[in-house]
């Protein structure tokens, strides 16, 4: 079986990324009710103190 240089790359690239998805599935990821960063997903911090407070 003749296999060219490419064809041994594309397959290397398929294998890691699903090494890579595999690993990332079977980490288990943070835990609680809010992500406290700027994702985008929804959840606000409260605020430190209350807004007439603030000068």
């Amino acid at each position: 079986m003749n296999m060219d240089w490419q064809t041994l790359v594309a397959g290397l690239v398929v294998a890691i990324t699903l090494l890579v998805f595999l690993v990332r599935l079977a980490r288990p990821g943070p835990r609680g009710n809010g992500c406290g960063s700027h994702c985008g997903c929804g959840k606000r911090k409260k605020p430190d103190a209350p807004a007439r407070d603030r000068k």
